[in-house]
């Protein structure tokens, strides 16, 4: 039941438990800043402290071990990544039934995409692994390297937008 509610959990806290004073604090862009599933980052950042201190006041009163420690708590969602992060145990092995999705995939791109969407979850882990790849090859390049990157991730960008990157993958790896 955990999982199935935990998406909600952020708003929640923020909508009952936060005063007011304190959401005004938070800068009007973040406030809109959200998700395309309607998953307002901000939330998702005032939430992820509150969460991680009662995962570690667990974690003190020996209930969970550090391996389940790591699996519950949250990033802190302040950095630049567009998407709000989730705890590993939401996403643990999505991306890989993703993966085997997409091996397994002959239909279209649109079609892949609907398998994936059906759980919201493996879009949550799809969606992480490809932005947190892109800020990854960006932080360890150099500025040629940088622009090589931002290439790339253009012409991927273009060919999701067009409904096209599975074709365009298929005809460079023949």
């Amino acid at each position: 039941m955990l999982q199935k509610r935990f998406e909600t959990f952020p708003e929640a806290f923020v909508k009952n438990l936060i005063s007011p004073k304190a959401k005004k604090s938070i800068p009007q862009e973040r406030q809109q800043a959200q998700e395309p599933s309607g998953m307002n980052k901000a939330d998702a950042a005032f939430f992820s402290p509150f969460w991680n201190e009662i995962i570690k006041s667990l974690r003190e009163e020996d209930y969970i071990n550090n391996r389940e420690m790591s699996l519950l708590s949250i990033p802190s969602n302040c950095g630049s990544l567009k998407i709000v992060q989730w705890p590993l145990f939401l996403l643990y092995s999505k991306i890989f039934l993703a993966i085997n999705l997409a091996l397994d995939c002959k239909d279209t791109q649109d079609d892949l995409w609907n398998r994936i969407s059906r759980d919201e979850y493996m879009v949550y882990a799809v969606q992480e692994c490809y932005y947190s790849v892109e800020r990854i090859l960006h932080s360890v390049v150099n500025d040629e390297g940088r622009l090589w990157v931002q290439r790339l991730f253009r012409e991927i960008n273009n060919n999701i937008y067009e409904r096209s990157l599975a074709v365009t993958i298929s005809y460079t790896n023949l």
